[in-house]
């Protein structure tokens, strides 16, 4: 199995990103899986060209983009993506210097798509090797959720036979915005790596 997993390249508005670190401590193959990692960009206003720029080059079976989500606590798979993009934080910009305000990712496309990739066997092999891991309902509605969004809209128009999805990891250690409990670069990966075992099952 190919598994293309991308982390968010640090950024003006993240100059760190704990997706970016997972993604790096990675290893190559986990017990039958061919992992290949990239690096992802944030953009609001063309949400689909490079995520389809990594699928064209890579033809992966499975595709899964990581963000951090500094609040959470435990290593988040996400069920839904939204259409919907909006930013409080004007300094929040993506590459190109854009704010999202209240507005679809993809005009006139459908309001959600649940992940099709099998999360409760992710699940639950993170939780039999011990991680601290969950189920999430939301992946917010700026960059983490834009490219859960985008990939899964790609999934249903033009590469149905390909699994997508989401998966959220707390700050690590030396992350200077961390707010509650971080965690080991090296340990978030290997709790990633054992999520990846439950795409065999």
């Amino acid at each position: 199995m190919r598994v293309l997993i991308t982390g968010f390249c640090p950024s003006e508005s993240h100059p760190v990103n704990t997706s970016y670190e997972v993604k790096n401590a990675l290893k190559p193959n986990i017990e039958g899986i061919e992992l290949i990692c990239e690096d992802l960009i944030s953009s609001y206003q063309h949400p689909l060209d490079y995520i389809e720029m990594l699928i064209e080059k890579h033809h992966p079976d499975v595709f899964i983009c990581m963000g951090q989500a500094l609040r959470r606590e435990v290593i988040s798979l996400e069920k839904v993506g939204i259409n919907y993009q909006d930013e409080d934080r004007d300094w929040a910009v993506d590459e190109d210097g854009f704010v999202p305000k209240d507005r679809p990712i993809i005009e006139g496309g459908p309001d959600a798509f649940f992940t099709n990739l099998p999360i409760q066997n992710m699940l639950r092999h993170m939780k039999e090797e011990g991680f601290p891991c969950e189920i999430s309902l939301t992946a917010g509605a700026i960059g983490c959720n834009n490219a859960l969004y985008s990939v899964l809209y790609l999934i249903r128009t033009k590469y149905p036979d390909m699994l997508g999805g989401f998966i959220h990891v707390p700050a690590h250690h030396q992350h200077p915005r961390r707010i509650g409990k971080s965690y080991d670069t090296e340990y978030l990966a290997r709790g990633v790596e054992a999520a990846l075992k439950g795409l065999l099952d």
